[in-house]
């Protein structure tokens, strides 16, 4: 089918170009006839000159000559122009030749390209029939796989179905087990912390109903009137003040305690009326899981006790209360007390006063830094920056502070050969708190 469209166009081309070639002889020779018809006129023309001057006398032969020899220059002029016309005819003609030609050049180019490229596109279309065939088998493959893979799914789906509502109605079992369980704690818990509450209430109540004591009781249902909000388990009067007696029960007693301990200071620390010291009343066999039996918090000290300790510590308050004021006390126990705390008075304004000049000679000593070169001080800096703040030991301090030995044998310490602190250091050291 591509040959015969091919031989079409050739014989086309072939058919327009003899057309041409054609018109072109065509031309030339009715020019060479328009000239050989000039000849044989002017031939004629003067075969009847010669014929006239053999029979007609010259003037009139010298008349038909000019006559035609008029003619003849007037037919020469038309065939000139016409020739020139035709000439020009020819050149557009040969114009249009060398257009066509060039288009059919053109043309020819296109064509072969797009002979090249139909064998290339044909190519291609029988690698992509093959690929689409390969595509096809695959395809097909991976839609069977892809149902069997859909209906394994579709099994495990339901046994994981299955296996699912088996486990929420073993985990709803469990629930309501551990529900009940809890309940059964928690009314347990709650019965157990009711007995301690009613235990300690009793005794309290048994205390301060003793002659000795004489205290005056409100538990939680008969408090006074500042204790709008707060609902201690009992106080007594006490000073003009109210101490406060809580029972407290936990399972976590060891985190429990020191939660209370924050949480009720923060309640009473802006009530004047309430004792500075209060009981927390926990049973005795959890009261040896506690590390700390006393806490310090907004100015409050709270003391974890026992039951069993509830007389004797009514007996301490009974017996503060035989004293109204301070003339009362014994007079070697008043002196004694006058004097402790005038030394604990100049002691902190001494300790205070030292910590303030050597504060000002530490920053006098800091402030020296500023004549050292400043690469020396930025290595300096640098050097801070990565140095870590010492912390100190928390307990090691809290085993110091509560005890005077410790305090005295670290000093003793200090003071000791080993350590080198000269004799001068501690003598002006010592001229400082003179």
């Amino acid at each position: 089918m591509g040959k015969s469209k091919k031989r079409i166009w050739w014989e086309s081309c072939f058919s327009y170009n003899h057309i041409t070639i054609l018109s072109s002889l065509s031309m030339n020779t009715i020019i060479l006839t328009l000239l050989i018809i000039l000849v044989l006129s002017i031939g004629y023309a003067i075969f009847l000159l010669q014929k006239k001057q053999i029979w007609g006398s010259f003037s009139e032969k010298i008349l038909l000559l000019e006559r035609d020899k008029t003619h003849l220059i007037e037919g020469k002029i038309r065939l000139e122009a016409e020739l020139e016309r035709k000439s020009l005819e020819l050149g557009e003609l040969k114009g249009e030749i060398k257009k066509i030609s060039k288009e059919r050049d053109e043309i020819g180019g296109k064509y072969e390209t797009i002979l090249q490229e139909k064998t290339e596109l044909q190519s291609m279309r029988k690698y992509l029939e093959k690929e689409l065939t390969e595509t096809k088998d695959i395809l097909a493959r991976h839609t069977a796989e892809e149902i069997r893979k859909q209906k394994e799914f579709e099994e495990w789906i339901h046994k994981l179905a299955n296996a699912e509502k088996a486990l929420e109605d073993e985990r709803q079992r469990i629930r309501r087990e551990d529900e009940k369980e809890q309940t059964s704690a928690l009314e347990e818990q709650t019965r157990i912390w009711n007995d301690h509450e009613q235990m300690v209430l009793a005794r309290l109540r048994e205390a301060c109903q003793k002659p000795s004591f004489g205290f005056t009781l409100y538990d939680n249902t008969t408090l006074p009137n500042i204790f709008t909000k707060l609902k201690p388990d009992a106080v007594i009067e006490f000073l003009s003040q109210y101490v406060v007696f809580d029972a407290k029960k936990s399972k976590s007693i060891r985190t429990y305690i020191p939660d209370q301990v924050k949480s009720t200071a923060r309640k009473y620390k802006d009530i004047p009326e309430i004792y500075r010291t209060v009981f927390f009343i926990v049973p005795a066999n959890e009261l040896q899981e506690l590390k700390t039996l006393s806490f310090i918090e907004e100015w409050f000290t709270f003391f974890i006790i026992s039951p069993e300790s509830i007389e004797p510590i009514l007996a301490s308050l009974r017996k503060i209360t035989e004293y109204d004021t301070i003339a009362d006390f014994d007079p070697q126990d008043r002196e004694t007390i006058v004097n402790l705390i005038a030394s604990y008075d100049r002691h902190i304004s001494l300790q205070n006063a030292t910590n303030i000049l050597f504060t000002r000679e530490s920053i006098g000593l800091m402030n020296s830094q500023e004549g050292l070169h400043p690469e020396i001080r930025k290595e300096i800096m640098n050097k801070k920056e990565n140095m870590r703040t010492k912390k100190l030991n928390e307990s090691e301090l809290k085993k110091i502070a509560q005890s005077m030995g410790e305090q005295e044998r670290q000093v003793e310490e200090i003071l000791s050969p080993k350590i080198t602190v000269g004799k001068r250091e501690i003598e002006e050291v010592q001229e400082i708190i003179q």
